[in-house]
């Protein structure tokens, strides 16, 4: 794809481990992702050399050898001439490439994007794939008493919360984790993949351009802000470990020292909401050998409900309302997890079947919130592309 002012040129090359040559001028920047692996957060290293560019990716994908890799450069001004262009139409230092022009000027790009961004967002009382949400709750947990076990409250949660990026199958969320708070979110499910013993947030093979020193950093500025709250955190390996030196779990422990052992609360089972105002509880879901438990294993003694494979809504649906009634049925010291999310890689990208199944989720709650003698609520309840008002549904289950 050409344009005037700012080009980008758009090559294949069948070894994502040889460098190759790009014979342009006036490269700008390039991004080079693979197929079926997704390096696109990763920024290619680039050294000039007159009037052609060496690239290679130095990200944490690491694809393997029979990849082929997809290249995006991106060029400061408009190619020289005609010649140029069919010349880069044709070859990259001998690889065959792909090649269309369109002409816009970047002003012009910008407002398309927008417009295209205005057209597809969506922002109804279940469903939300906007960057904001419509009202916020960021200390729903105040009034309720001390008393409570979590494992009895009605807490609304996201399903890879930190998936942003990777295309219709990986993004599960648009609204950022600060946000995601402050809209009444207390259930997180943060996915690290064990990479040179750092921890970045994964979604399956998709890099989220975040780290979960980050996710931690951000939770706590929350929990300063509001103390009266709580976080369950599922915490879980993902995606392939890659060069490391020691365990998953001793990446863990570094990076919860390092922000703090007082914004933990270390137990094998879910406390009373009084007791864990203001901490954060990891639910691990990952191996303790190497130490003691950071907090309750997962799923350990839960009941949950996460049938994330979909081949019909209604067969999902159907599930979710199921456990949802066992929950409410059920015992109050023990945890009821609902995943109301799940994938098809044709029929249901998380978006579509998010537009399906949080509207009745969001009816289910409200006709059994407006209902008396209830035993218990209906648990964690934990969806991708939550609205507004679905949020707050789940968070009115807690008054009977």
């Amino acid at each position: 794809m050409t344009s005037v002012g700012h080009t980008q040129y758009i090559g294949l090359i069948n070894s994502p481990r040889q460098p190759s040559q790009l014979p342009i001028n006036n490269i700008h920047s390039v991004n080079m992702i693979t197929r079926k692996h997704d390096c696109n957060s990763q920024q290619a290293l680039i050294e000039q050399a007159g009037t052609r560019t060496t690239c290679w990716n130095p990200g944490p994908c690491n694809p393997p050898q029979n990849q082929p890799l997809l290249i995006t450069a991106s060029f400061k001004t408009k190619p020289a001439n005609a010649v140029d262009r069919e010349k880069r139409k044709h070859h990259t230092a001998g690889f065959p490439v792909t090649h269309s022009a369109i002409t816009m000027t970047p002003p012009f790009t910008l407002l398309l994007y927008t417009l295209i961004a205005e057209v597809l967002a969506e922002q109804t009382p279940a469903f939300d794939n906007t960057e904001k949400p419509s009202r916020t709750w960021p200390d729903w947990m105040a009034s309720l008493p001390n008393h409570l076990p979590l494992s009895s409250l009605a807490i609304p949660g996201t399903h890879d919360t930190m998936a942003f990026y990777g295309g219709s199958l990986a993004q599960c969320q648009s609204w950022r984790l600060g946000d995601q708070y402050k809209v009444g979110i207390r259930f997180v499910d943060i996915r690290c993949r064990h990479y040179q013993n750092n921890l970045p947030i994964f979604h399956g093979v998709s890099y989220q351009r975040t780290d979960f020193t980050q996710v931690l950093r951000e939770t706590v500025t929350f929990l300063t802000q509001y103390p009266t709250e709580t976080v369950l955190m599922r915490v879980m390996e993902e995606y392939e470990p890659y060069q490391n030196t020691r365990s998953f779990y001793k990446s863990v422990a570094e990076v919860v020292g390092n922000i703090g052992e007082r914004w933990f609360l270390r137990t094998n089972s879910l406390p009373t909401l009084g007791e864990a105002r203001g901490k954060i509880i990891i639910l691990q879901q990952f191996s303790s050998s190497d130490g003691p438990n950071f907090g309750p294993p997962y799923p350990g003694s839960m009941s949950i409900s996460d049938d994330y494979e979909v081949n019909d809504a209604d067969v999902k649906w159907r599930e979710v309302e199921r456990h949802f009634n066992v929950a409410l049925d059920g015992d109050t010291k023990k945890t009821y997890l609902t995943y109301t999310s799940g994938v098809h890689w044709l029929l249901y990208p998380p978006e579509t079947l998010a537009r399906i199944i949080n509207p009745r989720a969001n009816e289910y709650l409200k006709l059994e919130n407006s209902s008396v003698n209830r035993k218990r609520s209906v648990g964690v309840v934990i969806m991708d592309y939550p609205g507004g008002e679905l949020v707050r549904e789940i968070i009115l289950n807690n008054w009977m």
